[in-house]
């Protein structure tokens, strides 16, 4: 999970508040913190179950600081850890306006392509081709 938010450290809203219905306004309280708050409880009740479960499922929690970023310095991390185990789950809400699962999320993605090419000679219009023989 991430704990970053979008907003930076002298931002007026880096200070969450109750609003007067009672629900919680800050950054990132609709985000993954509030799944943060969800796996702290589920990781409560999965260690105070039966020890042969444990012993045979465990856990990992990584908790990444740049996500919001794009994870340049976690991104490692995050790849030798999924390299390690055989499932992750994120606590990221995932509900659509009508309360059904999301299968998918759009994002974002910057590439770098290097194409091995041989050596060519371009010519402008008007140019006349000449030979080096």
């Amino acid at each position: 999970g991430h704990y970053d938010t979008v907003y930076g450290a002298a931002d007026a809203f880096q200070s969450p508040r109750w609003n007067a219905d009672g629900t919680l306004n800050g950054p990132g309280v609709a985000d993954l913190k509030g799944g943060l708050a969800v796996m702290l409880a589920a990781l409560e009740a999965f260690e105070s179950g039966p020890a042969a479960l444990k012993a045979a499922l465990g856990w990992t929690v990584l908790l990444n600081p740049d996500e919001e970023i794009g994870s340049p310095g976690s991104a490692p991390l995050l790849a030798a850890e999924a390299a390690r185990h055989d499932v992750g789950l994120v606590f990221e809400p995932s509900a659509l306006p009508d309360g059904t699962l999301a299968g998918a999320r759009k994002g974002s993605g910057n590439f770098t392509v290097t194409l091995p090419a041989p050596a060519v000679t371009t010519f402008s219009p008007g140019d006349t081709p000449c030979s080096s023989t």
